[in-house]
């Protein structure tokens, strides 16, 4: 993801069965996966792994990198951000 928001600097891709299993991760449910972070990138400083799926932002579903894209193109000051990490969810707030 690009641009001035927390998740800058993470690489996506749908959740997909086919992503799931090939990376273990439990695709019964909506979401983006995160595959990647750039080193020092926001998304590492917020504590984003690869592996992570993101389930909300700012209290919309997000169930494609389209929603997540749209979520992030707003310019807001807090960021609040769910994801799903080792079968638990996580909920943070940031402030921007």
């Amino acid at each position: 993801m690009i641009g001035h928001n927390p998740l800058n600097g993470a690489k996506v891709a749908n959740l997909s069965p086919a992503i799931g299993e090939e990376l273990g991760v439990d695709s019964m449910h909506p979401g983006v996966l995160v595959l990647d972070i750039g080193k020092g990138s926001p998304a590492a400083r917020i504590g984003l792994q690869a592996g992570d799926v993101v389930l909300r932002i700012n209290d919309r579903e997000i169930q494609l990198v389209k929603h997540m894209k749209e979520e992030l193109s707003k310019r807001v000051s807090k960021w609040k951000i769910s994801i799903r990490r080792n079968g638990k969810v996580l909920t943070s707030v940031i402030r921007w």
